[in-house]
């Protein structure tokens, strides 16, 4: 929840971490930064925007002072935008995007900066009703 404060686990992972945020003391959110870890097709922290960007079904949302892309294809996966050359989150307004109340379309995105990498990979899962909901 934004601006919540929330338990966190911060479990070592071959060598690298990965924060656990933890509610009734289930786990119910993995946040992965390390470019260590990827999903099967190579995506993770430093990819490049651009490379999800070419994928149907991506859209984006605000929340936490964060830009978070999510795609209809990867069901329960989401990443945080960095942009490496203002080590900064994505959480400025180009053409709105900073402030939007919920949705962001594919067409703000590509109006972002191309340095824009996935900074993060968030894991909240994914039930088979959500992987078969329309986007």
């Amino acid at each position: 929840m934004e601006g919540i404060p929330e338990s966190i686990a911060v479990l070592l992972v071959g060598g690298d971490t990965i924060r656990a945020a933890i509610d009734s003391g289930r786990i119910y959110r993995f946040s992965v930064r390390s470019a260590r870890f990827r999903t099967a097709d190579s995506l993770g922290a430093g990819t490049p925007l651009s490379r999800l960007l070419s994928e149907a079904g991506v859209y984006a949302t605000t929340g936490e002072g964060a830009v978070f892309v999510w795609s209809a294809s990867r069901c329960g996966l989401g990443f945080r935008l960095w942009d490496p050359t203002a080590a900064r989150e994505m959480a400025w307004d180009p053409g709105g995007l900073g402030d939007a109340p919920d949705s962001v379309g594919v067409a703000q995105l590509r109006l972002l900066p191309q340095s824009t990498t996935l900074g993060e990979v968030i894991v909240v899962g994914c039930r088979q009703k959500d992987r078969d909901a329309p986007a």
